[in-house]
């Protein structure tokens, strides 16, 4: 049986069954409205997100989602939300975690690895507490400080033997 085209103008889609003579558009605009409309289609063809350098495609207003919140919210597309230091919404100040202090030393002076070990010189990999702050807190994963300055670059074994010499001092002392 061959295929039937819309009974509508110019409309070259297929027929809903072999009996109907109008499209899936047509008909339920039909049913919606009472008219077919013209022949034309709403053309749904997401267009480019409008910010410059932006490959997304448009979702509302003409940016993307990415633009289109920051627009909602802020009211302008190029704004960025802090996400480090003080300014960021979720700052903690002193009540930081054991795994917060250590991301907000390794947001605020990068990555260990580019770093000399201060106890061999060859390449850290860890940032790892001095010990030193007297404001020192305390987490089952053991102390730190919210202090950035308190944080040296070390390898792992230089890592780990200053923690078990400290651990031996603390025994031996008490």
């Amino acid at each position: 049986m061959p295929d039937r085209s819309c009974s509508v103008g110019d409309c070259s889609r297929p027929t809903r069954s072999a009996r109907a003579e109008l499209c899936n558009t047509h008909y339920f605009r039909v049913r919606r409205t009472g008219s077919t409309g013209p022949a034309e289609i709403w053309d749904r063809q997401r267009k480019p997100c409008a910010m410059d350098d932006c490959d997304e495609q448009a979702a509302g207003y003409g940016y993307c989602n990415r633009h289109y919140l920051r627009v909602r919210s802020h009211g302008d597309p190029t704004y960025v939300t802090p996400r480090t230091g003080e300014t960021a919404s979720r700052w903690r100040g002193d009540a930081v975690g054991y795994h917060g202090a250590h991301d907000r030393v390794r947001d605020n002076r990068g990555s260990a690895s580019r770093f000399a070990c201060i106890g061999c010189g060859q390449a850290a990999l860890h940032w790892a507490y001095d010990h030193a702050d007297p404001d020192e807190l305390l987490d089952p994963e053991g102390p730190y400080s919210a202090k950035v300055e308190h944080y040296q670059p070390m390898c792992v074994p230089c890592h780990k033997r200053f923690d078990l010499a400290r651990i031996a001092t603390q025994r031996s002392a008490g």
